[in-house]
């Protein structure tokens, strides 16, 4: 996100997503955009900033195994708790 680069399944689901990761990338919160499939989309600078990896290796790569370096989701996974809401 803060170089520009991010998933192109990103893209193509977010119209105006240049503009956004723009504004988000200057945000000093860690904020990541995550698929169903736990896959990182994009990440802003705070995001490689406190796991000292790049873009290049956060994006595509599941969320559970960058912070949480498991080979699944934890029970408590929101993006599970997520999956499991009527609607989704």
């Amino acid at each position: 996100m803060h170089n520009g680069k991010h998933s192109d399944k990103l893209s193509s689901a977010i119209p105006f997503c240049e503009d956004w990761l723009t504004v988000v990338n200057q945000l000093a919160d860690l904020v990541m955009i995550v698929d169903l499939n736990h896959e990182i989309l994009a990440v802003n600078h705070a995001v490689t900033e406190i796991t000292g990896l790049s873009e290049e290796e956060i994006i595509g790569r599941k969320c559970y195994q960058v912070f949480h370096a498991a080979d699944k989701p934890a029970d408590a996974c929101p993006v599970e708790l997520l999956k499991q809401s009527p609607g989704i």
